[in-house]
């Protein structure tokens, strides 16, 4: 059974926060906090600039916790301000752009990396899927919600990565495990 959102917020502040056994730090980057500020502007403007509509859960999700400056295992979603960044790494510029040459796809979002895999979220069905520089996209989870609590569930728990991977809907095995190894 999958971790619950709450379930990985109070374990990422049981692991990292400043109670835990990592002496005086407080790993800040690796806790799941909740938003402090209303960013529902700001969430409507990244949908204009990039012609999207972010799917229910990922929007919900970005409404709910603040994930400016957040990592979950070895998944960075924030290094910075989160949706600036989100709106940047799904912009045309002058140096690399994720997706290749031309337009970007219309139905694709960047919302989460790490080494190697982009994460992506299909807008049109909500389905989530990594790709590297040498493969093509596969899907890890069959919406964000499955995605982020499959993740949670890999860092925080022992529980068997066929499990998680059968209840998420994978179809990439060796993305779940360079979660648990990397996690």
């Amino acid at each position: 059974m999958l971790l619950s959102f709450e379930e990985i917020e109070i374990f990422s502040k049981q692991k990292f926060g400043k109670n835990s056994d990592l002496s005086e730090l407080e790993l800040t980057d690796l806790i799941l906090i909740q938003q402090k500020r209303d960013v529902t502007e700001d969430l409507k403007k990244v949908e204009v600039n990039l012609n999207i509509t972010i799917p229910p859960e990922l929007k919900k999700f970005i409404l709910k916790y603040n994930v400016d400056e957040f990592s979950l295992g070895n998944i960075a979603f924030g290094s910075g301000n989160y949706l600036n960044q989100i709106s940047e790494l799904n912009s045309e510029n002058d140096f690399n752009q994720w997706w290749g040459c031309g337009d970007r796809p219309k139905n694709l979002l960047l919302f989460a990396y790490n080494d190697p895999y982009s994460v992506v979220i299909d807008c049109t069905n909500g389905e989530i899927e990594v790709f590297t520089s040498e493969d093509s996209r596969t899907k890890v989870a069959s919406n964000f919600n499955l995605f982020f609590r499959g993740i949670g569930t890999v860092v925080f728990t022992l529980q068997k990565l066929s499990d998680i991977e059968s209840e998420v809907g994978a179809l990439n095995h060796e993305f779940w495990g360079n979660i648990q190894r990397y996690g």
